[in-house]
């Protein structure tokens, strides 16, 4: 399956580092705005991954409502 060529494109914002001067390039840092596809996709494949227990809930990269703190008191505790 082809994906169509307007998946492919991100809007690129630049956007100035904290505190540093406004003229000088080097002071900022892209942004791409993706196509909101992707974020589809993902949630799909994560899905299918936790359906299928390829992956398991304790696993806190890329899952709703686990980020690193959940682990690291899960480690913590254990």
């Amino acid at each position: 399956m082809k994906m169509p060529d307007d998946w492919k494109l991100s809007r690129v914002t630049p956007v100035q580092n904290d505190k540093d001067e406004i003229d000088v390039e080097s002071n900022y840092r892209p942004i791409s705005v993706i196509c909101h596809v992707e974020k589809e996709v993902q949630k799909q494949i994560i899905d299918y991954l936790l359906d299928h227990s390829f992956i398991t809930e304790d696993q806190s990269a890329f899952l709703k409502c686990h980020k690193t703190q959940t682990s690291l008191h899960r480690v913590t505790d254990d």
